[in-house]
């Protein structure tokens, strides 16, 4: 797990329809009110930086109250999009308070981005944030979902990697973890094989930033999540579990028990 960062699933709620995706669901999300109380344990945690996620985080309406309340604790804020939601205009605004924009990119034909379930253009207009934000003081990282239906498209992004100034290109490998990922495995699921050979023949090219293979031991290990209720989750043999309810976070920040909240979340 890494220490002092934490990935918050602000909201469940996504515009569009990845067919591999294992979002955590809630039928309900935190209001503005829960989600400050929240962000007040966690600067009094000293997390360093938040990364929001989802769903698709930008849909949460105060998403940017949030960041800016972050920021000016000294909190990183990255935020993981599909960036359907992005535009220039937005990225003005938000610039002040945002550290890191992570995209997702599996492929950039529009056949297989549908397939896929997220819908044609996407890659054209992720290219071209990627082009708004090259005078940005915003780092990019791009993330990659390996699936059997873009195996033979993920090469393709590595010449937007190659073209725009990216910190770090991460590729997934498939995961049969939650939701539509366990419905869709047979469609979607890479044989670790195939996967190491892909991940081989990517780092012979000649790419302009450190890329970054995670299967699913990276993924348990790395990662502490917040879900949009609240509850503090770990992933552990393929299962999530929850360490810390939202009723317990509002009971550690009345007793004020930190130093016994950090043990819990593994932060010492």
């Amino acid at each position: 797990m890494k220490k002092n960062s934490v990935c918050w699933n602000i909201t469940s709620r996504c515009n569009e329809n990845c067919q591999f995706c294992y979002r955590i669901m809630c039928s309900k999300e935190n209001t503005y009110e829960q989600n400050n109380k929240i962000l007040e344990i966690l600067i009094e945690l000293n997390i360093d930086k938040i990364t929001w996620t989802g769903g698709e985080s930008l849909l949460y309406p105060h998403l940017f109250d949030l960041m800016k309340k972050a920021h000016y604790n000294n909190i990183k804020n990255n935020i993981i999009t599909n960036g359907r939601l992005l535009n220039p205009n937005i990225i003005d605004e938000i610039e002040e308070y945002t550290d890191y924009i992570t995209f997702s990119l599996d492929a950039l034909d529009d056949n297989v981005n549908n397939c896929l379930g997220r819908g044609i253009e996407h890659g054209k207009h992720i290219i071209g944030l990627l082009e708004y934000l090259k005078n940005k003081n915003i780092i990019v990282k791009l993330n990659s979902i390996v699936t059997k239906q873009n195996i033979n498209n993920i090469k393709e992004v590595a010449s937007i990697v190659n073209n725009y100034k990216i910190q770090r290109w991460k590729l997934f490998k498939f995961i049969s973890l939650r939701g539509k990922s366990v419905e869709n495995k047979e469609d979607f699921d890479v044989e670790d094989e195939v996967y190491e050979n892909l991940m081989n023949e990517i780092k012979k090219q000649k790419i302009n930033c450190p890329v970054v293979e995670c299967k699913e031991k990276e993924i348990e290990e790395n990662y502490l999540l917040i879900n949009p209720i609240g509850d503090f989750i770990v992933t552990i043999n393929g299962e999530d579990k929850v360490i810390c309810d939202f009723k317990k976070i509002e009971t550690m920040k009345v007793e004020g028990c930190y130093n016994e909240f950090r043990r819990k979340l593994g932060l010492v």
